[in-house]
């Protein structure tokens, strides 16, 4: 009998250990990935950063939108930097939206915060957030996969 629950257990122990390790590797990719943004140089960070905020005063909708920076990109967000995010989350979401800036945040070090005039709504459009909701989807795919399908015979 021990022999059988033990071979039983089998499939279960490799779809496990093939979890984890890929757990491992997706939390290796993504602490690179934080690494490469710490360490980008002003052009691509800033390029980055534009994307982040285009697309949480998106996300946010119309009116008033408060963008939050880390201390360092807040230092290269001006008005005109604001108004190019304006016009492209505009031509985005076809929608006409004013962005302010709010105070810096060690909360955004790694990408933008927004939040709607009326405080309401809030998006945390960071680097750290994203990837905290793609390994949530990722964990989701890989529970599917221990738990729903045979291990593939070459993985």
């Amino acid at each position: 009998k021990l022999l059988e629950r033990t071979m039983a257990s089998l499939p279960l122990d490799l779809r496990v250990y093939d979890l984890k390790a890929r757990d491992s590797y997706v939390q290796q990719v993504f602490d690179a990935v934080l690494t490469e943004f710490a360490a980008a140089d002003g052009s691509r960070r800033r390029e980055v950063i534009t994307r982040l905020a285009v697309e949480a005063a998106t996300a946010i909708g119309e009116g008033d939108v408060h963008l939050q920076l880390g201390r360092e990109d807040a230092k290269w967000a001006d008005g005109a930097w604001l108004a190019e995010v304006a016009r492209l989350a505009g031509k985005r979401s076809g929608k006409t939206l004013k962005l302010h800036m709010a105070a810096p945040s060690r909360a955004a070090a790694d990408g933008v915060t927004a939040a709607g005039g009326d405080g309401r709504m809030r998006v945390n459009n960071t680097l750290s957030a994203r990837l905290a909701r793609a390994r949530q989807a990722l964990r989701a795919e890989t529970a599917e996969i221990l738990f729903a399908a045979p291990l593939a015979k070459d993985s």
